[in-house]
């Protein structure tokens, strides 16, 4: 069975939109892993090197089946499921972090390739601003995962003079309720998405870039912050490559008073 590319991306939006909107708990990247490796056919898949991420369990499994080399892109965290481990030859993590949660799942070290993401050092670079408050920003996707209400309740109990908070991104229907206790505070701004070249300017004029993720592959916001110059307070989860003490500060996830 196979489905259109087309009819997949269709499909795929709407999945979307009714996670972000409708169903906060439904399970978005389940259907559209299993959609995507619909929409690939199986049949001559002849081929040396088999290199995918962990939409295409069922393409796995017929080119190693085939005899070819199977290499699986692992974005934000393992959700295959164990059965497929043998199936897959080698594990290219972006982090650390996720380097020792294979290992924990049981993944040999020899199955595993660290490799981090890059930046583009053309776009994002640093540039002098003068702020008129302190300024600390956040960039992601605002749900539970990224950490966003520790961050929103450790703010609002500073109670800083002369700052402000800039929370960048898209608003998940889970934290609607969440998200509108802090309306009335004045220091906090949500200014929705923003384009990378917006991204740039907004870097440029913060002094602080706060990423309290729970559950990360390695997030690309934070080189984005460091190779604009900004100091980073983020967790060991975010699957950051801030030094401790030297690039910025590594504190505990879901944790209000680290922040």
């Amino acid at each position: 069975f196979k489905i259109p590319f087309f009819l997949f991306k269709f499909i795929s939006l709407i999945i979307t939109g009714i996670n972000y909107y409708i169903l906060p708990n439904f399970q978005t990247w389940r259907y559209r892993r299993d959609l995507y490796d619909l929409s690939i056919p199986k049949k001559n898949l002849g081929c040396d090197i088999f290199h995918t991420w962990d939409h295409c369990q069922r393409l796995i499994k017929k080119a190693k089946k085939n005899g070819a080399i199977t290499i699986l892109d692992i974005h934000v965290s393992f959700t295959i499921n164990e059965n497929m481990y043998p199936v897959v030859d080698y594990f290219i993590v972006p982090s650390q972090y996720q380097y020792e949660q294979g290992i924990k799942y049981g993944i040999p070290k020899n199955k595993l390739i660290l490799n981090p993401f890059g930046v583009d050092s053309s776009m994002y670079k640093p540039e002098y601003n003068q702020l008129d408050k302190f300024t600390c920003l956040y960039v992601g996707t605002l749900e539970k995962r990224k950490g966003i209400e520790y961050l929103l309740k450790a703010w609002k109990e500073l109670n800083l003079k002369d700052s402000k908070l800039l929370i960048v991104g898209r608003k998940h229907k889970s934290i609607t309720n969440m998200i509108s206790k802090y309306k009335n505070c004045l220091s906090i701004k949500f200014v929705g998405h923003k384009k990378p070249s917006e991204l740039t300017k907004l870097y440029n004029k913060s002094n602080v870039f706060i990423f309290p993720s729970i559950r990360e592959g390695s997030a690309k916001v934070i080189y984005e912050a460091m190779a604009c110059g900004l100091p980073v307070i983020t967790t060991k989860n975010s699957g950051s490559i801030i030094r401790d003490g030297k690039d910025g500060f590594i504190i505990k996830e879901k944790n209000v008073n680290d922040i």
